[in-house]
């Protein structure tokens, strides 16, 4: 509902800042991979962002659900850093990949590419999109076909003030 309220711009996302190694951690604990997929997760402590706990827990919930699904061995890393004013959670899998055309379409909403996945909808990805630029952040993705995808959300940093 929060998303849907940004997307018609009836409500703003209210922004907070949102521990992000604590939200990641409990992401890839709720994770289901293929046996033999390693899960790495690697977060500088304190890094935070000014975003909004949910929409942030929903977009990253389905980069990592989609390197899962995609990903029949190797592994993920799951990675959270500061890059100058700004936070960056980068989705890396060993899987199967894209080409270029299905990464052009990725993110658009029902497109599954040319070997659909029966599990899904089509919507994780632009769902993902759709959250990430409710919080006046950034979705990039890079792939190609056999050599995995790495998903890259940007959000305007925030800093952790312990009591």
């Amino acid at each position: 509902l929060v998303l849907a309220r940004a997307q018609r711009r009836t409500e703003a996302a209210r922004l907070e800042v949102v521990e992000l190694c604590s939200l990641l951690g409990d992401v890839v604990a709720e994770l289901r991979t293929a046996p033999g997929v390693d899960v790495q997760l690697r977060c500088e402590p304190h890094v935070a962002a000014l975003a909004n706990r949910d929409l942030t827990e929903q977009a990253v919930a389905n980069l990592v659900a989609n390197a899962a699904r995609y990903t029949a061995r190797g592994r993920i890393d799951v990675i959270a850093d500061r890059l100058g004013d700004d936070v960056v959670i980068s989705i890396a899998d060993t899987g199967r990949g894209m080409t270029s055309e299905e990464l052009a379409r990725a993110s658009e909403r029902f497109y599954q590419g040319d070997e659909r996945d029966a599990e899904g909808f089509g919507l994780g990805l632009s769902i993902a999109r759709q959250a990430i630029e409710a919080m006046g952040g950034r979705l990039a993705l890079e792939s190609r076909r056999g050599g995995g995808t790495t998903a890259t959300v940007r959000l305007a940093g925030a800093t952790l003030v312990e009591p």
